[in-house]
């Protein structure tokens, strides 16, 4: 659908292009929110195990905010600037950074 719509071959409205991928996001993020509720529910769950499943879960929702950001200038044009849509994405990947960085770090 994005390739169709890039080429201008169609006139849909952007969020319709993404609904694919937010279809996989809600099931995603279903899952990850049940996921964490089982392991809050059970005690004996370290704590590294949920903090692995809340980042999971904050990076499908940092995703997720550019890709509404991105819709939005994307159909609207607005003056809504460039650097707020990507915004997201950018934190996004300074924590993805972060975190290789991290794990990099404990496995020397």
């Amino acid at each position: 659908l994005l390739a169709l719509r890039l080429d201008e071959k169609t006139d849909w409205n952007w969020f319709i292009v993404f609904v694919p991928m937010w279809a996989f996001d809600i099931k995603l993020f279903l899952y990850l929110t049940i996921r964490l509720m089982k392991s809050c529910k059970r005690r004996h769950d370290n704590s590294r195990e949920i903090r692995r499943r809340l980042w999971a879960l904050c990076c499908l929702l940092l995703k997720s905010a550019f890709q509404i950001c991105l819709c939005t200038r994307l159909q609207y044009t607005s003056s809504f600037p460039w650097v707020f849509v990507a915004l997201p994405l950018w934190i996004l990947l300074l924590g993805v950074s972060c975190n290789v960085l991290v794990h990099l770090i404990s496995q020397s």
